[in-house]
C-alpha cells in the first residue's frame, strides 16, 4: 500500500479510520486530527506508536487544519457528521462539518502541496432505492425539506468540491464510498452495532419499517484490504467494494424479528459476536 509517506487523516480516531491507521502506521508517519466526538480509538498501541500523533482540533477551524497539514502528501478526510440520528437532529452542522470542513481540508491541502486528496463519502449518495448501483450510475437525493437527506446531500456536494479542486488545482482527489461497514470500535449508530448489543443480552432486535429492507454489509478489514489491494488510487472502485471482490452479501431484515425474543437470534450468531466485536460484554 502507500510507504515512506507523511498523512493527515481527518477523523483519525474514528471507527473506520482507526483501522486505516493501524494498516498505514508501521510504514509512514501520520497525523491524526480529530476533535474527540466519536474517539473510537483507544488502542494504546496505535496511539503511543511512534509513527503516529495525534493533534486536537475540528475541520471547521481553518488554521488549526491548515497547521495540522503541514508537510503533508496525502491526506485521507474522514471527519464527518454521520448516524441518522445525529443528521436529523442537527442537520445544520451536519451541514457545515460535511461540506465546509471538507473545503476547508482542500484548501488546506492545495496551501501545503499534498499530492493525493482521499475523500470519504458514502453510499447514501446513491439515494434511497438502490440496488446493484454502479460507481457512474447517477446519483439521487430524498425531497428537499426531508431532513435526513442532508447527510447524502452533504457528503455528494463534497465528493464533486473534491473533483473541481482536482480540475483546478491539479491535485489528485479520490472518492471513497463505503456501504454500512462493521465491526471492532464502531460506535454511534449502527444497525449491527445494535442487533449484536441486543442478541447478547436476549432482547427482541429493533427494526424500523417492515424489515423487507435489503442491505449492504461489509466488515471493516474487507475494507481496508481492497483499499490497500487497489493502492488507494483515483481508479478505486467508489461504489462498494464488495463489488469487486466477490464478497457482497445482500442481507433482508425479516420483519418476524421484530415478534421474536433476541434469544432466539442470539442462539445462532453469539458465538461469533466476541470475535467480531472484541468491545461487547456480556
Amino acid at each position: 500500500m502507500i510507504s515512506g509517506k507523511r498523512l493527515l487523516i481527518t477523523g483519525g480516531l474514528g471507527f473506520i479510520a482507526s483501522h486505516v491507521v493501524e494498516e498505514l502506521m508501521a510504514s509512514n508517519t501520520i497525523v491524526l486530527f480529530d476533535n474527540g466526538y466519536r474517539r473510537s480509538l483507544a488502542d494504546k498501541a496505535i496511539l503511543s506508536h511512534p509513527n503516529v500523533t495525534v493533534v486536537e482540533g475540528d475541520v471547521l477551524d481553518t488554521a488549526g487544519l491548515n497547521a495540522a497539514m503541514e508537510e503533508a502528501e496525502i491526506v485521507i478526510h474522514c471527519a464527518a457528521i454521520a448516524g441518522i440520528e445525529t443528521v436529523v437532529k442537527r442537520p445544520m452542522v451536519t451541514m457545515k462539518v460535511n461540506l465546509l470542513g471538507t473545503i476547508n481540508a482542500l484548501d488546506g491541502a492545495v496551501a501545503n502541496g499534498v499530492q493525493k486528496f482521499v475523500d470519504f463519502s458514502t453510499s447514501e449518495v446513491y439515494g434511497p432505492q438502490v440496488y446493484r448501483a454502479a460507481e457512474d450510475a447517477p446519483t439521487t437525493q430524498g425531497p428537499v425539506g426531508s431532513i435526513r437527506w442532508s447527510y447524502a446531500v452533504s457528503k455528494l456536494a463534497a465528493e464533486h468540491m473534491s473533483h473541481a479542486y482536482a480540475a483546478e488545482h491539479g491535485i489528485e482527489a479520490v472518492s471513497v464510498r463505503p456501504f454500512n461497514v462493521y465491526g471492532p470500535r464502531q460506535s454511534g449508530e449502527s444497525a449491527i452495532q445494535r442487533f449484536a448489543y441486543q442478541a447478547v443480552r436476549d432482547e427482541p432486535l429493533t427494526i424500523t419499517g417492515d424489515g423487507t429492507q435489503i442491505r449492504a454489509w461489509c466488515y471493516v478489514s474487507d475494507f481496508v484490504d481492497e483499499l490497500r489491494a487497489r493502492q488507494v488510487t483515483p481508479h478505486i472502485a467508489v461504489q462498494d467494494h464488495l463489488t469487486k471482490t466477490g464478497k457482497r452479501r445482500k442481507t433482508r431484515i425479516d420483519g418476524r424479528t421484530t415478534r421474536q425474543p433476541g434469544y432466539l437470534v442470539s442462539q445462532r450468531i453469539r458465538k461469533r459476536i466476541e470475535e467480531i466485536f472484541g468491545w461487547i460484554k456480556e
